[in-house]
């Protein structure tokens, strides 16, 4: 597998990572900060998020990228410790 394969294929987990994780993070963190209720919280963005952390690591893996879209990655990734942290803590627990 030449160089320019494997940069077109980190490229294109960079891009699935970056859709997932905005798709279910922030539409849930706003939901999350405006009802202070995590009860209902998805399988679906569970599952969007784990993907989207597995492509996330794929691509740094395969990657020599950009110091920019590391920092841009890390903040994505805080932004999903966030919402976990807002689950948890909303959470009513039985």
């Amino acid at each position: 597998m030449g160089c320019v394969e494997v940069l077109v294929i980190a490229e294109i987990f960079c891009i699935i990572y970056y859709i997932l994780s905005m798709l279910q993070t922030v539409p849930c963190v706003y939901k999350l900060v405006k009802t202070k209720s995590s009860d209902d919280y998805s399988l679906l963005n569970r599952l969007c998020q784990y993907t989207a952390l597995i492509c996330f690591t794929i691509y740094i893996c395969l990657a020599d990228t950009e110091v920019l879209t590391k920092i841009i990655g890390f903040v994505d990734l805080g932004l999903l410790t966030l919402e976990n942290i807002l689950i948890l803590s909303y959470r009513k627990w039985k």
